[in-house]
């Protein structure tokens, strides 16, 4: 009973290690990576032709929904001027532990009558 009860401690010790390393990507590869022109947080708020343009930003993620599902990107950590992200018609979800990394996000401008937002396209993660 006592090794039973051991390898059952030993089990659960084992689980409540830290993980393995954290997804470095998010979202499906991108084929045509030539269509999406560089830009940033700023130009998408100060320039209306960027709206349904595709677009990579070199940013910081800022906040992250619980689910996964949006997130806020800004140009410099601690920015307060800040872009809504939403993924694109359910292709993939972020963890909240990227919130404050530094990423290429990959995505399509768009407006609305909340404002300006991207579809996400794909996150990658920059060391």
């Amino acid at each position: 009973m006592a090794l039973v009860v051991l390898f059952g401690a030993i089990a659960i010790l084992a689980s409540c290690g830290p993980s393995g390393p954290q997804e470095k990507t998010f979202g499906p590869p991108l084929e045509k990576l030539e269509e999406y022109q560089p830009a940033t947080v700023e130009q998408v708020f100060a320039n209306p032709e960027l709206y349904d343009k595709m677009v990579v930003m070199d940013v910081y993620i800022d906040e992250v929904c619980p689910a996964g599902c949006w997130f806020f990107i800004t140009d410099k950590p601690g920015d307060q001027v800040r872009l809504y992200v939403s993924r694109n018609k359910d292709s993939f979800t972020v963890p909240e532990s990227i919130k404050g990394l530094h990423a290429k996000v990959y995505g399509k401008v768009t407006a609305s009558n909340t404002g300006e937002m991207l579809e996400g396209h794909r996150v990658e993660l920059i060391d």
